[in-house]
């Protein structure tokens, strides 16, 4: 930081020869450290980011255009997304509001997350937990349902070093009682393959129903494709649900299909493409569907 070019040699050859100064080496290295540590790439934050890659259910076309905008904390840690939808019954967008702001509180190695909002009536009995190991990956997210418990979610998440493999769903309060034909036990296992690149190629989720009389399983595979060589800017994003599949690849995917499986045969649900806009380096920059800092 301090020491460049020819007088980084001067230095280091007076230290050579005079025996004396050996005790300035360890400056000498925390000098180059810091130099090191200025030369790392910056972070690249999402500000905003449209529908198109986290959409509703029945979302339209025009609805895919309303944007999400994102804070940060000082450690580059996301703590609000600004905007919310707003769905009739059946789901169907009304409109779009920014009076509603989702947020994210940080703990020891814990978060919460919560809707909430200063004008209009937000529910508030659904909230996040999340649970963090040493190395910052989320190892359980715990959705609580205040007004049905029944509902209530519990998702853990193993990995292979820093890739996600396996997320394991529960329905801790869904008590099952054998006797009663409509009460059931649920369970979702989500299975995460990748290339030699880290990027993310599919997830096989599998859904085990079972009663007191027989056992359903549900088998889908989300497949990811089409990547490209750019820095991955959903990183940062990864604590939001929303966002997850987006956040686990060194790059970005701009394909992916839904495929589901039955006993004999596989059926395509949908296909969906994405376009970015990129730099002269092939990393992305600003576009119509996201603005980044």
């Amino acid at each position: 930081m301090l020491l460049t070019g020819a007088f980084f040699f001067i230095f280091l050859r007076k230290i050579y020869m005079n025996k004396n100064l050996f005790y300035l080496l360890p400056i000498f290295v925390l000098l180059f450290s810091c130099r090191n540590n200025d030369s790392e790439p910056r972070e690249t934050l999402i500000r905003e980011a449209n529908l198109t890659f986290n959409p509703p259910k029945n979302a339209s076309n025009s609805d895919l255009f309303y944007y999400y905008n994102f804070k940060y904390d000082t450690n580059n840690r996301l703590v609000e997304r600004i905007g919310a939808p707003i769905m009739d019954p059946s789901g169907k967008i009304i409109t779009f509001t920014y009076k509603i702001s989702t947020t994210i509180e940080y703990g020891n190695k814990s978060a919460s997350i919560k809707e909430s909002s200063t004008e209009l009536i937000v529910s508030k009995d659904i909230k996040e937990n999340l649970i963090f190991n040493e190395s910052n990956q989320i190892i359980e997210r715990n959705i609580i349902n205040e007004t049905f418990p029944k509902l209530n979610k519990k998702t853990k998440y193993f990995y292979n070093g820093k890739l996600l493999v396996k997320t394991e769903t529960t329905f801790p309060n869904n008590i099952f009682n054998p006797e009663r034909p409509y009460d059931y036990i649920e369970t979702i296992i989500e299975k995460f393959a990748y290339d030699p690149n880290e990027n993310l190629q599919n997830i096989i989720t599998t859904r085990l129903i079972t009663n007191g009389m027989e056992s359903t399983t549900q088998v889908y595979e989300k497949q990811f494709g089409n990547y490209d060589t750019s820095r991955n800017p959903f990183k940062k994003l990864n604590v939001l649900n929303d966002y997850l599949e987006r956040s686990l690849s060194r790059n970005n995917f701009r394909y992916m299909a839904v495929i589901y499986y039955t006993s004999n045969s596989k059926q395509l649900i949908s296909e969906t493409e994405w376009n970015f806009n990129y730099d002269s380096n092939g990393n992305i920059i600003s576009s119509n569907s996201i603005t980044l800092e």
